[in-house]
């Protein structure tokens, strides 16, 4: 690139940088955390990519990689530069999610499951040490239209997946691991009151947290056995609709909740351990110094506080971008450090 294109294309991001995106208002989100890479375009266009989770390397963290839905296509499996390593083209996965050491056949896998909307079913993967990702096969659900999903452990290395319905119902299937196979057992059913999307269990505390898309976030026990919904939040100063991605990161041995606010292009933080208080929230902005476009309108996200490798001290998050501009291009993700977010609990928290 000689000096006039660079100028152009310095000259661009500050304009979009300093642009207010004309979905909703930022003037009032002052604080901003920046992308530092991201992923290849998904192949379809449209509202195609969806929802990302994290495998982590416990041998090499710097080869960790991330797992992102194309809705139209299926799973693209990239490692932290950015790049597609594996496609697999079997559905409309819509959200992913990862657990770790399944004995499957006499091998430890890692298992990732998505929610297929093609066959309103729970498509199981796994993942090898060297990080190969492979589909298993799909645990038949009876929900008429499959939306989003989480994955929980319990104390007992028991697996489990929550999955909903656009209609507010949630099933959680225990993950049968038989000699050869895997397959899903129905232990539980409830509802939300409208359409929810995102989830995430917190393997530690053995709790659920589930957003309401139009209306804020609610929690229960993720046992089997119980029956308690409490909400949490409701829309307001740090939440707008839509409630979309959420995710765990782990400060100082305490659990804070990420959630994607998609309404107002941001992410509010809950600190978990102080009757769910809303402490902040920040948006992505366009990077000048790696030319990565601001996030915005984003559905799901992922976020650890696991360092990968010395890019990533702190951990990652994860967070697709609806509208990927820089080039003007189909979907994405983008990932940012993990430091950011950690010094921005630091504050919120003083």
């Amino acid at each position: 690139m000689n000096n006039v294109h660079k100028l152009l294309v310095s000259s661009l991001l500050i304009i979009l940088a300093g642009c207010e995106n004309t979905h909703a208002p930022r003037e009032s989100i002052t604080d901003v955390l920046y992308p530092h890479v991201e992923t290849q375009p998904v192949d379809t266009s449209g509202d195609a990519a969806d929802d990302p989770a994290i495998w982590i390397n416990q041998q090499t963290p710097e080869k960790s990689l991330v797992l992102g839905t194309d809705k139209k296509q299926g799973l693209n499996v990239y490692n932290l530069k950015g790049e597609i390593l594996q496609q697999l083209a079997i559905g409309r996965l819509n959200n992913v999610d990862i657990r770790y050491g399944i004995n499957l056949d006499g091998q430890t896998i890692d298992l990732a499951a998505a929610s297929n909307r093609s066959n309103n079913s729970i498509s199981l993967f796994s993942i090898s040490k060297q990080g190969k990702v492979s589909h298993l096969n799909d645990i038949m659900t009876t929900l008429p239209e499959v939306y989003g999903l989480c994955m929980y452990r319990d104390n007992n290395d028991n697996q489990y997946v929550f999955i909903n319905d656009k209609d507010g119902r949630f099933q959680q299937y225990q993950v049968i691991i038989e000699k050869e196979a895997l397959s899903g057992k129905l232990v539980r059913e409830f509802a939300l009151n409208s359409q929810p999307e995102g989830c995430v269990a917190d393997d530690l505390t053995g709790q659920l947290y589930m957003g309401e898309e139009a209306a804020g976030i609610w929690t229960t026990p993720a046992n089997p056995q119980a029956s308690e919904l409490k909400k949490i939040a409701n829309l307001g100063e740090f939440l707008t609709a839509d409630v979309e991605g959420m995710g765990l990161y782990y400060y100082q041995q305490k659990p804070y909740l990420v959630v994607s606010s998609q309404g107002s292009n941001s992410y509010a933080v809950y600190d978990l351990t102080d009757n769910y208080k809303a402490i902040g929230h920040f948006r992505i902005g366009t990077d000048l110094s790696t030319q990565v476009d601001e996030v915005s309108e984003t559905d799901g996200l992922e976020v650890t506080s696991v360092a990968l490798g010395s890019q990533w001290p702190d951990g990652l998050l994860v967070a697709q971008d609806g509208y990927n501009q820089l080039p003007d291009a189909t979907q994405n993700f983008k990932l940012v450090s993990g430091t950011g977010l950690r010094q921005l609990i630091e504050k919120w928290t003083k």
